[in-house]
């Protein structure tokens, strides 16, 4: 694969390119480490597998359920993840009883697995009947996750929900209050500069695909903690099609580091 000049002569210059680590060893590292309430921004284009690490960091062993809102009218993901164990839930009630259910087996001396829930909210008629729809459901469910607490919420559109459906300000309130009350926001979107700041400053983690977009570049420039975000330009240019950056950037020094992911793992 070809790089820019640029990017190859910045890489000279540089000390070395940040280490290397397979994404079972990182996600084995996050299962633990992971604290309830903190968040994770995933950054890519389609087919690069951004949707695939959303998907495995929802899964990673825990003890709140995880929470993965669909807003696609069509989506082949929500077959694939039934079939992996996963709970399609049509309505916010229906994602309600799941938990209690769970709830009511601790009280019996059960100690299930905290629930992984597909949430994909009924939306029929018209493209304005369908976002107003979409907007009432999925705003009482980000008040409900807020409110109930303990839980991690993963939005696959997340420029969609924020821009189109007017849910940005939900989403900001659980970037920047979600840690007092245990809720986990992993967000993904295709491109770093389609959305507000709290998804580069609030997360705790951030993976990032490929980009040599300059308006998404300038806009890493946001990312809180002590990231070197000119040493992080330089692996944005030069990772591999399914290649990610994968930053922590309020760890004392920051960090930053390689990984690869199989999309075909998403099935």
């Amino acid at each position: 694969m070809a790089h820019s000049q640029a990017a190859q002569r910045g890489l000279e210059r540089a000390a070395e390119r940040a280490p290397i680590f397979e994404w079972r060893q990182l996600r084995k590292a996050l299962a633990e480490t992971w604290q309830p309430g903190e968040h994770v921004s995933v950054f890519g284009p389609t087919g690069r597998g951004k949707t695939t690490v959303l998907i495995e960091l929802c899964e990673l062993p825990g003890h709140q359920p995880a929470v993965l809102l669909v807003t696609k009218r069509r989506d082949d993901m929500v077959r694939r993840l039934t079939r992996r164990g996963w709970i399609l839930c049509r309505s916010l009630e229906d994602v309600k009883r799941t938990g209690e259910v769970r709830l009511l087996d601790r009280w019996a001396g059960l100690i299930p697995p905290p629930p992984k829930i597909v949430y994909w909210p009924t939306a029929t008629g018209s493209i304005k009947q369908r976002r107003a729809r979409l907007t009432a459901e999925c705003e009482r469910f980000f008040d409900y996750a807020y409110d109930q607490g303990h839980m991690t919420v993963a939005v696959d559109e997340a420029l969609y929900v924020a821009e189109d459906l007017r849910l940005g300000a939900s989403l900001r309130t659980i970037w920047h209050e979600g840690r007092a009350s245990g809720v986990s926001l992993l967000a993904a979107s295709q491109r770093p500069s389609w959305l507000p700041k709290s998804a580069y400053s609030s997360p705790t983690y951030l993976a990032i695909f490929r980009t040599n977009d300059p308006d998404d570049l300038r806009r890493l420039a946001d990312i809180g903690g002590a990231i070197d975000t000119r040493a992080l330009r330089l692996e944005l240019q030069l990772l591999d099609d399914h290649e990610f950056a994968f930053c922590v950037p309020r760890d004392v020094p920051a960090w930053i580091c390689r990984s690869t992911i199989s999309v075909r793992r998403a099935g």
